[in-house]
């Protein structure tokens, strides 16, 4: 059925509620020793859904596929109808309803990644225990009954001491106690979405002269890997990207001065104390801010590529450490580095891949739930889940460009 089948205002009413429904299925996967609330009703359901989904891992795993189809196929839609539309810019006042819509993954469980209980417990104890998260392990403190649901109580931090600073504010505002704190660190995540949204804007003034269209906002704020990754799960990637886009659009324009190129460069050590990742585009930031201070007017091939594509070489640098074995060929949430610069990226075909990526990334997790297992064969699956898809669709998708330039 053609999008323009479909109004608008009925499309984000059905991702509404697909994300409703992935909310419910959500809470399948709470690990046992995990009480949320005391609510009559919230346990009622929660022993159902454990007694036909939690040990029912082929189930689980047919569930799960059928929601990803269901919100990609959802979100494709509404992209072909704002592409229908006329060009508009996408205004801050417009965050009202899009809240709206992350309600519901809001209230979800971290079903598909655990690491927020290990930000939670590494702020704990920071503020509790008086210990650096990043020279003790969690496991020495094995008696606090937040270590049950962790996922790695033997490592330390692998994030930055800035990250560890940011999650002391949640933990703190939380009063030591799980639920609100839990919910809060998820708050936070939204936070990181607005700063990465006003990033996004102010790098879209720079570029194009204009704030971002509500197209561009589109096809990255409401896809459905960004969405369950960065809210449903709270991952803290938001936290390091946001400053790096912000210290890119302090050093674009005609009229750069000092204090623009401290606050980028302030910005973007922020985002290193996040994590290291961004350390990759330390020499593309140098070429950036190169060019735009000393060769300002210069007309070299350098300058031009600098100019047009820098965009896209950003998120072709991010794409590259999700190839290293830490990224284990490679977490979906990851994506979201390469995701951000989505709106000025020029080459189509990388535009094109990166969006598909998102949708194959998902269907990750589908061999865990199956088998509820880690072992090397699942590993190997998941790759297989992810880069089979991709290439199939890649090269169906060059045919179908090959035959719509023969026909020309």
């Amino acid at each position: 059925m053609p999008p323009k089948a479909f109004p608008l205002k009925i499309l984000f009413g059905l991702y509404f509620f697909a994300f409703i429904l992935f909310a419910l299925f959500s809470y399948s996967l709470v690990h046992p020793s995990l009480v949320l609330v005391g609510w009559k009703f919230y346990w009622q359901y929660q022993t159902w859904i454990w007694k036909n989904l939690f040990n029912n891992h082929q189930l689980l795993a047919e569930v799960y596929t059928c929601l990803i189809i269901l919100l990609f196929a959802i979100y494709f839609f509404i992209l072909a109808k704002l592409r229908r539309m006329k060009t508009k810019p996408f205004q801050a006042k417009m965050f009202i309803p899009y809240l709206f819509l992350l309600l519901p993954l809001f209230v979800s469980y971290n079903a598909l990644s655990y690491d927020v209980f290990n930000y939670i417990f590494n702020a704990k104890m920071v503020v509790v225990y008086h210990a650096n998260p990043h020279l003790v392990a969690a496991m020495h403190y094995e008696f606090d009954p937040w270590t049950r649901f962790m996922s790695n109580t033997y490592g330390l931090a692998p994030y930055g001491y800035g990250w560890t600073t940011i999650s002391l504010l949640p933990y703190i505002l939380g009063f030591n106690k799980f639920l609100p704190t839990w919910l809060l660190f998820r708050a936070f995540s939204i936070l990181g979405i607005f700063l990465l949204y006003l990033s996004l804007q102010n790098l879209a003034k720079k570029i194009y002269k204009r704030g971002l269209t509500i197209q561009e906002f589109g096809l990255v704020f409401l896809n459905p890997l960004f969405l369950i990754e960065m809210v449903s799960s709270a991952h803290n990637d938001l936290w390091m990207m946001w400053p790096a886009v912000l210290a890119f659009s302090f050093i674009l324009g005609p009229k750069i001065r000092f204090k623009h190129v401290a606050l980028s460069f302030v910005f973007l050590l922020f985002s290193l104390a996040v994590k290291l990742s961004t350390m990759i585009l330390l020499p593309l930031w140098a070429l950036v801010l190169w060019k735009n201070v000393d060769f300002g007017e210069s007309k070299s091939k350098l300058a031009k590529l600098t100019e047009n594509y820098w965009p896209t070489i950003a998120s072709f640098l991010m794409f590259l450490p999700l190839l290293t074995f830490r990224a284990r060929q490679f977490y979906p949430w990851y994506l979201v580095w390469v995701f951000v610069w989505l709106p000025f990226i020029k080459f189509k075909p990388w535009k094109f891949a990166v969006v598909i990526l998102s949708v194959t990334a998902m269907l990750r997790y589908i061999p865990w739930l199956y088998t509820n297992s880690f072992t090397d064969a699942v590993e190997l699956q998941q790759k297989l889940f992810i880069w089979v898809p991709f290439v199939a669709i890649m090269v169906l998708a060059g045919f179908v460009v090959a035959a719509k330039k023969k026909l020309r």
